[in-house]
């Protein structure tokens, strides 16, 4: 069986924390703090409609465990993107970039489109 008749098309998915000023969807800056939180919430995930209404099949049986989430929240280098009270950001321009190089290392063909999931 040859992929190429297939039409197959595949793509790379890598997750790895980049060393960037700011934060991927907000602006808060991209560090970690040795402190006593200033609040800590709780909270349990719930599987909702994405844009087009369609619940993920994966999101709605994580949301089927009732796992208890615990934000551990610093004013100084947390916000309210963080804990989901406030729509995400546009990405963060310095970590597409680092992507886009990353990308162009590996001889990738870059599309000509970025479609960004944020897990919800």
């Amino acid at each position: 069986m040859d992929w190429q008749d297939l039409g197959l098309k595949a793509g790379l998915e890598v997750h790895w924390e980049l060393a960037t000023r700011k934060k991927l969807f907000c602006h808060c800056p991209n560090m970690l703090v040795n402190k006593e939180p200033d609040k800590i919430i709780e909270r349990y995930l719930r599987s909702v409609g994405g844009e087009l209404g369609e619940i993920d099949t994966a999101a709605k049986a994580e949301a089927m465990k009732s796992k208890k989430i615990t934000y551990q929240f610093c004013n100084d280098v947390s916000c309210l993107v963080e804990i989901d009270e406030e729509p995400p950001h546009q990405p963060n321009e310095e970590a597409i970039e680092i992507a886009l190089t990353i990308a162009e290392l590996l001889h990738a063909k870059i599309v000509d489109e970025i479609h960004v999931m944020r897990k919800t």
